[in-house]
């Protein structure tokens, strides 16, 4: 029994064209598609158009035509290049790009683990910090426990009213917290501010 022969069905313009061009197709196939350029203009036109096109291309390429750009071209190009990137120039970029140098360079010293002796000096340094900051906390909590003892003992002897009292406390309390408050703002005022 024999086969029925192929019928080929192009579709115009013909995806098959840029395949037969380059050389791609069957023999059948590309025999189908010459008779299909001997009847149909659309597919003829396209076959055309890509040839010329691919003509031009090559002779485009192969010519060897300096290409002759302005004397200021390359001033032009770093001036504009220099004037779009602000860089660390905007001082609002300064802490982010300090902060992330920062942390690649600790990230670079962990990797390679050659500052231990660094790191161990740091945290011997942070311990002390936190012990300075426990005790001046620690003294903080004593003389306020001190400050209420002594209150409380004033209520109990009662030699005063008690409304008389509730105002020394107040005022007692009051007065305490804003000289306190000068105090800490005083000693941790920057120099020259």
């Amino acid at each position: 029994m024999k086969e029925p022969s192929a019928e080929f069905v192009f579709n115009c313009p013909s995806e098959e064209i840029s395949a037969y061009i380059d050389g791609e197709l069957t023999a059948e196939i590309e025999t189908a598609l010459e008779l299909h350029f001997g009847t149909c203009d659309i597919c003829r036109r396209e076959l055309n158009d890509q040839k010329g096109f691919l003509l031009v291309l090559s002779d485009s390429l192969e010519r060897d035509v300096p290409i002759e750009l302005p004397e200021d071209f390359t001033r032009s190009i770093v001036v504009n290049a220099e004037s779009k990137v602000s860089g660390l120039r905007d001082h609002k970029q300064r802490p982010p790009a300090f902060l992330t140098g920062t942390v690649l360079v600790l990230l670079a010293a962990l990797a390679l683990g050659s500052f231990t002796d660094v790191f161990s000096r740091l945290g011997i340094a942070l311990d002390k910090i936190l012990a300075l900051v426990g005790a001046i906390v620690q003294i903080a909590a004593d003389l306020l426990y001190a400050m209420a003892a002594m209150f409380r003992s004033l209520l109990q002897i009662q030699t005063f009213s008690t409304t008389f009292t509730y105002i020394a406390i107040s005022l007692t309390v009051v007065l305490i917290l804003y000289f306190g408050s000068r105090s800490l703002r005083r000693y941790f005022r920057a120099p020259g501010a």
